[in-house]
């Protein structure tokens, strides 16, 4: 195994211990739980052998969807944190969050299911791993922006925590898109690459852990931010009448239907 792996099982262990020395697991709770899942993971990887045992790929494989599921549970939980005070810019991002998860996840099962078998689930997989990581890195670097187009106030060690996500989404998603179209003699240089980012990252973050906390006041939101939040909460609630309009054409539907019969 390259030594760029056990660095970053060390500094992911490292950024955890920080997260329940300095209780920020109250307040980043999908992190902490990422990040152990993530150590979990690596340790069983390298107990079982390493990329040169048999049991390897069917490791990576079951693993590695509980572990997207938590990568998309961080990311909401940074988007959450950060708008706390725009109820409807939060429900509007959840919603193209979520509806973006769902299309990418369908649509990369239809490619990866064109195979049979193990060979089938293994293509699924990786090309659902792919899509989602660059649709989770696309949302947070988005989030990135709105907030900040918005000047939502946001605590420092909270902006530095959404800024070193993005930076942590890029290093993992990249060299997975360079992965797909690379030679396979430059593969192994890639994932060399890639848990080396991923270690600084995490060394980074637990600097950032360690960072005081720090309570902001409560300034008037501006003009800008008012007329976005107002618009949310009006998409939301055109969403929510649409549904329920939509529910009861269904439970007519039936009931009408049920009569006939």
């Amino acid at each position: 195994m390259h030594a760029s792996w056990y660095l970053s099982i060390t500094a992911q262990a490292s950024v955890l211990a920080a997260v329940f020395i300095r209780d920020a697991w109250r307040s980043w709770p999908w992190f902490a739980a990422w990040l152990a899942g993530s150590i979990a993971r690596s340790l069983t990887l390298v107990a079982i052998g390493g990329p040169g045992s048999a049991l390897y790929l069917q490791v990576y494989v079951v693993t590695d969807v509980p572990l997207l599921a938590l990568y998309a549970a961080v990311v909401h939980e940074v988007w959450k944190l950060r708008c706390a005070r725009y109820t409807g810019v939060r429900r509007v991002g959840e919603v193209i969050l979520i509806v973006s998860l769902a299309i990418a996840a369908a649509a990369s099962l239809i490619v990866g299911l064109r195979h049979e078998g193990w060979e089938g689930a293994v293509s699924a997989v990786w090309v659902v791993r792919r899509t989602v990581m660059v649709v989770l890195l696309v949302f947070a670097g988005l989030a990135l922006l709105v907030t900040g187009r918005l000047r939502t106030p946001t605590p420092p060690e909270l902006l530095a925590h959404h800024r070193l996500l993005v930076a942590y989404l890029a290093a993992v998603a990249l060299p997975i898109l360079l992965g797909a179209v690379a030679p396979q003699s430059a593969v192994a240089g890639l994932n060399a690459a890639l848990t080396g980012a991923a270690a600084v990252c995490y060394l980074v973050w637990v600097g950032v852990v360690w960072m005081p906390a720090t309570q902001l006041p409560s300034p008037a939101p501006s003009p800008q931010a008012e007329l976005v939040e107002r618009k949310a909460r009006e998409f939301i609630l055109s969403l929510r009448s649409a549904s329920r309009t939509d529910f009861a054409l269904r439970r007519r539907s039936r009931v009408t239907d049920t009569g006939k019969r």
